[in-house]
């Protein structure tokens, strides 16, 4: 007996959207000779990322985006728990012989495999995982936010606390990033919101798409004639028109 398909004749499974809303991460600080392969790379040790899309140039939308994201305090560099609040590195399993050890992160105690990254303090036992990190940089944000510096101590105590970007903004990139799973795009964003990696933040597409909106329209209004009031214009009951 013959099987009969069930549905509407013709039907075509629709094809997938090139960005899909909730696996695409907007990438922004990125250096200057960064490309879709090097995103990719550093991108990894939160998933797969199956497509990655650099901006068009420095007139485009997306690096006024990138412009307004980087106004706001960001976090550069991770300092250590220790007395001496030193800085850690971003470490990641370099090699496929790696990617399985496993490390305990001293934050929260869990064991970790070195495939997901990690931050690592002075002393080589002293590890970090990636959503410890991300604790440790919005305590390090909120304490930079609390402090009353002089005027002229501002950029030193910046420098201290949260670090300085690598670059100027204008000498930065952006992309658009596609993860296998959303999952994998979230735990992205979790980390790369608050936490830079060479100067490089994330965050959501739909907040990305957010901004673009309201981007074009500020733009959109910025070049609408302004309207103005003839001389001696006056109301229907014949008083001025203030």
């Amino acid at each position: 007996m013959q099987m009969q398909s069930i549905g509407r004749k013709n039907f075509r499974v629709p094809s997938e959207k090139e960005f899909p809303f909730r696996r695409t991460v907007f990438v922004y600080g990125l250096p200057p000779d960064a490309t879709e392969d090097t995103v990719k790379a550093m991108l990894s040790t939160f998933g797969s990322v199956t497509k990655a899309e650099m901006d068009k140039g420095p007139d485009t939308l997306d690096r006024d985006i990138m412009a307004n994201l980087m106004k706001k305090n960001r976090v550069f560099k991770l300092l250590s728990k220790t007395i001496d609040a030193q800085p850690m590195t971003f470490c990641f399993a370099s090699s496929s012989s790696e990617k399985d050890v496993q490390y305990t992160c001293v934050s929260c105690n869990k064991s970790k495999y070195v495939r997901e990254g990690y931050y690592r303090g002075a002393e080589a036992s002293y590890l970090f995982c990636l959503q410890c990190a991300a604790l440790r940089a919005d305590e390090t944000l909120k304490l930079y936010e609390t402090q009353r510096p002089r005027p002229n101590d501002q950029e030193s105590l910046r420098e201290r606390i949260i670090g300085i970007p690598p670059r100027a903004v204008s000498q930065c990139q952006t992309a658009l990033c596609v993860f296998a799973s959303q999952r994998q795009a979230s735990k992205c964003v979790y980390v790369r919101s608050r936490l830079s990696d060479n100067g490089a933040f994330a965050t959501h597409y739909h907040h990305y798409t957010k901004l673009k909106k309201d981007i074009a329209i500020e733009l959109l209004n910025s070049k609408l004639p302004t309207k103005t009031t003839p001389q001696n214009a006056t109301n229907i009951d014949n008083t001025p028109i203030n």
